[in-house]
């Protein structure tokens, strides 16, 4: 069985037969058809004011009881958390400094990179509360709730994670490699 290659200028031919056709278009009587410019109806007209709102901003509600407790307690959770964390800050950069040009691996090496990680999971139970913060602020913007009582203390508990992990961070860079 002999097969053709498919003809090479078929789309060449049929690219020369649209062209009347767009040139159909082009030529055809405008008048018969609508300018797409903007109308004047469409033009934004008028002297309407806005409604003043008869309710208060979201943010401004004062929190209710239980959420000014809850915002207590994950307060008092990160700040507990924090004092443990620069609690085992000293210890934790003595045994650094002792595995000061150890070998990795090494009992120093292990014993130091215990303390980090150690360290790091004071730093993490801080987070959970930042956490719950976060769940909270979310949950009151979609309530219209009150936004600045737990934005402040998301701000503040936020505040602490930070320097905890810059003191993570400082210390890791000190770890022998």
């Amino acid at each position: 069985m002999i097969t053709r290659p498919a003809a090479p200028f078929l789309p060449v031919v049929l690219a020369l037969l649209a062209v009347p056709l767009l040139a159909g278009c082009a030529n055809g009587d405008s008048s018969r058809y609508p300018s797409l410019s903007i109308r004047d109806v469409e033009r934004i007209k008028g002297s309407a004011e806005p409604v003043a709102p008869e309710t208060a901003l979201p943010g401004t509600a004062a929190p209710s009881a239980d959420l000014a407790g809850r915002l207590a307690q994950l307060q008092q959770q990160a700040a507990a958390a924090n004092q443990a964390f620069m609690g085992a800050v000293p210890s934790t950069e003595s045994l650094i400094d002792a595995a000061a040009g150890s070998a990795v691996a090494s009992e120093n090496w292990s014993v130091a990179t215990a303390a980090l990680t150690r360290l790091d999971s004071l730093r993490n139970q801080a987070s959970l509360a930042l956490a719950d913060l976060d769940k909270l602020y979310v949950d009151s913007e979609m309530e219209v709730g009150a936004v600045d009582a737990i934005s402040a203390a998301r701000g503040a508990v936020q505040a602490q994670v930070a320097g905890e992990e810059a003191v993570l961070d400082r210390l890791s860079a000190r770890m022998p490699n």
